[in-house]
């Protein structure tokens, strides 16, 4: 074991209560660490909604019109262009995708994006997907607002809060099956899934999005309203507040008993 493993182990044995933000990291806590699941308390991670009526409906609309010229579908992926997020993967999707619905286009942020290019080169669908590399948050929150729909091809992810971001502004999701992602984003009820590592599977839920306008709306709202519900700073912290107040309360039984 190495020191980080064996002082997270310590650590785990220490607390009294582990706060995790979703029940994928509890279970890897549990195997992993050997931390007991009756120590470990899900608290999933928050979103501050911001009001659309900050963003400019004919902003908005030159936004469009700059990415999509010609009406195309848009797709949108944020993220570094890391293994774990699997940018490779939806590139790879990229010919599919684009024999099922011609002249959608992909709009790819964040860093080392430019290192991923030389694959959509030698796929030959380098010249539908515009490498923006990093964006203002003003830039990327409008970019939500404009798109047909976000994909998040992630191999592993503890939670994905960028999903939530985009369900914020009504965007639509497509995300991997996987880790805690896959406990924020359900297939059909507030968006759609795709198998990890899968350029087909991804390829067959963008299919599923464009054909059924009317269930991708049902969607959207079933994902705002949970925004609402699941996911507010406040409810969090209340949320929060509690298990302190147990760890509190545990304690001071503890030193009285002593």
């Amino acid at each position: 074991i190495d020191q980080l493993e064996q002082f997270e182990r310590e650590l785990c044995t220490e607390a009294k209560q582990i706060i995790v933000c979703s029940q994928f990291m509890r279970q890897q806590l549990n195997a992993h660490l050997g931390a007991p699941l009756d120590k470990i308390k899900v608290i999933a991670n928050g979103i501050k909604v911001k009001r659309k009526e900050d963003y400019r409906p004919e902003e908005l609309s030159l936004l469009r019109q700059q990415y999509a010229p010609q009406a195309q579908k848009l797709l949108l992926f944020i993220g570094p262009a890391i293994l774990e997020k699997g940018l490779p993967v939806l590139i790879r999707a990229m010919p599919h995708i684009l024999a099922d619905h011609p002249g959608t286009r992909l709009l790819v942020v964040g860093k080392y994006s430019d290192k991923i290019h030389s694959l959509a080169y030698e796929l030959h669908v380098d010249k539908s997907i515009d490498f923006l590399g990093h964006v203002s948050d003003y830039h990327r929150d409008c970019l939500y607002q404009i798109v047909d729909a976000m994909i998040i091809p992630s191999l592993y992810e503890p939670f994905g809060r960028v999903a939530l971001e985009a369900m914020a502004f009504g965007c639509n999701v497509i995300a991997s099956n996987v880790g805690g992602l896959a406990e924020v984003v359900k297939h059909r009820e507030n968006g759609l899934t795709s198998q990890p590592n899968d350029p087909q599977s991804i390829r067959q839920a963008v299919h599923l999005l464009f054909i059924d306008p009317a269930a991708a709306q049902q969607q959207r709202v079933r994902a705002l309203d949970e925004i609402h519900t699941l996911y507010q700073w406040g409810k969090i912290a209340v949320q929060t507040a509690q298990v302190y107040q147990i760890c509190c309360t545990t304690t001071s039984t503890i030193n009285h008993a002593t």
